[in-house]
């Protein structure tokens, strides 16, 4: 059995598939792994190597289900895209958005950082968000009525694609989803005040949408007045009718306005519209988990004299990322940190029984700073994680990226796999273990996991996890 994989300009070859030995030494809360029969197969570890050889692919970014059965994909550093049919394990691949390095790194051509997929008019059309500068392409390829799978999987040349929009006072474009219902496509900023800009013809033109103004209670001008070049989007999602937008770097407490480094702690926001993106509301978001003495007082403080509304005292540097819904109809979400590691935040596991309004810490995955969550048909929640602090976990002999699995809802985790494992910190930000699952999709009965490793020798793989 082999994995084809293709690329624009690269000769196919056929590379061995490995089977993934799971390794059962991981830390944090349940250590042992689910009985046989609980809707999980023995992960499998693929051969796709993404990029020419060498190149810097740390980080999958983001997986998606789309079309057709399909899996797309996208990396970090050199910014590729990747189409998968996780069935047969044949995949294609191409150098996506500027193929020149940019000028502050003389090396890297930039980040996709995000995607998204759907289909029209016997097309294939994916919109892919570019970093160094910020821009957003707009990519489409026709597609035989009947195809699916591979046979869905286009050919090198068969693929056209347009810069769409471009911001370069912007670091990146961090996110993007569509809507179901409308066709409606937003994609949110880094480092660009919080924006939102909106598509309503496919993604042709850009727009941006002033989402802020419409929330109630909240002072958007107070806000921005204090270090707002710094606002990003973390995450966008559309579930059910009902649109989501995750800031982080969001608003400084008024304690530490002045301060530096990790004595900053950011009050974080989750922001959610019913209404197509006409009206925005703010989720209260309850942690559960407490919070160091010193960074407790400065909330309370704010809190006291009605700085801001009460549902950003939940996510103190710590962001939401990851958010699907669950098949007992709740939502589900995870954090990773805000790029300080004193309060070791993230690895949280939230929970909204009533369409995203209010949310509730359910579960924390210790020792790891960021997890991402899926929920499968069969029932179960899986949660990928990853390790970005400077001293590693407690009892843990390396850095590691895991998969946990819960079947009663989110309320507790057991150990699956550890699909990665580092002794060495990242080559890309020094100082730092950053090796983890970066991403995760569900289609044609198997959970597709991405990984980051930017260690000394590592590489973006991924795995294939047969689902039951």
């Amino acid at each position: 059995m082999g994995l084809i994989v293709g690329a624009l300009g690269h000769l196919a070859v056929v590379l061995p598939l490995l089977s993934l030995i799971a390794a059962m030494s991981g830390c944090g809360s349940g250590q042992n792994p689910p009985p046989p029969g609980v809707g999980l197969g023995t992960p499998i570890r693929t051969a796709i190597a993404i990029g020419p050889a060498g190149s810097p692919e740390p980080n999958l970014t983001s997986l998606i289900a789309g079309p057709r059965g399909l899996v797309f994909g996208c990396t970090e550093e050199n910014g590729w895209i990747v189409i998968l049919d996780p069935i047969t394990g044949r995949s294609m691949q191409w150098n996506a958005g500027h193929t020149s390095p940019t000028p502050t790194s003389g090396a890297y051509e930039g980040d996709i950082t995000d995607l998204t997929a759907w289909e029209e008019s016997g097309r294939i059309v994916i919109i892919a968000c570019q970093a160094y500068p910020a821009a957003i392409y707009r990519y489409s390829f026709l597609v035989d009525a009947s195809a699916t799978g591979s046979a869905a999987l286009p050919e090198p040349g068969d693929i056209s694609g347009e810069c769409v929009y471009e911001n370069p006072e912007w670091a990146r474009i961090h996110s993007v989803a569509r809507s179901a219902a409308s066709g409606l496509l937003l994609a949110g900023s880094h480092h660009g005040e919080g924006a939102i800009v909106a598509s309503r013809d496919g993604g042709f033109t850009w727009e941006i949408l002033d989402y802020m103004s419409t929330v109630p209670g909240l002072n958007v001008d107070g806000l921005k007045a204090v270090e707002h070049s710094a606002w990003s989007v973390s995450g966008l999602h559309w579930i059910d009718g009902t649109w989501f937008a995750c800031l982080f770097n969001s608003f400084v407490l008024e304690a530490e306005i002045g301060l530096s480094g990790t004595q900053r702690h950011y009050a974080n926001a989750v922001f959610y519209s019913r209404d197509e993106g006409a009206s925005w509301a703010l989720s209260t978001v309850t942690r559960t988990s407490p919070l160091p003495d010193t960074v407790q007082a400065a909330v309370d403080q704010d809190r006291a004299k009605g700085r801001l509304p009460e549902p950003f005292y939940g996510l103190i540097n710590e962001r939401m990322q990851s958010l699907v819904r669950g098949t007992n109809g709740r939502l589900y979400a995870t954090t990773t940190f805000d790029y300080t590691t004193d309060l070791s935040g993230g690895g949280r596991v939230y929970a909204s029984a009533d369409g995203g309004t209010t949310w509730t810490e359910t579960a924390r995955l210790e020792g790891f700073t960021d997890a991402n969550i899926i929920a499968l048909p069969n029932g179960l929640l899986v949660a990928g994680t990853m390790t970005k602090l400077e001293e590693l976990p407690t009892s843990q002999a390396a850095a590691t990226a895991d998969l946990w699995v819960s079947d009663d809802n989110g309320q507790s985790f057991s150990h699956f796999a550890t699909v990665a494992s580092t002794t060495s910190k990242s080559t890309i930000h020094p100082g730092f273990y950053v090796i983890g699952v970066a991403s995760m999709a569900y289609a044609s009965g198997h959970l597709v996991v991405g990984t980051v490793n930017e260690s000394a020798g590592g590489s973006a793989e991924i795995l294939l996890v047969p689902v039951t």
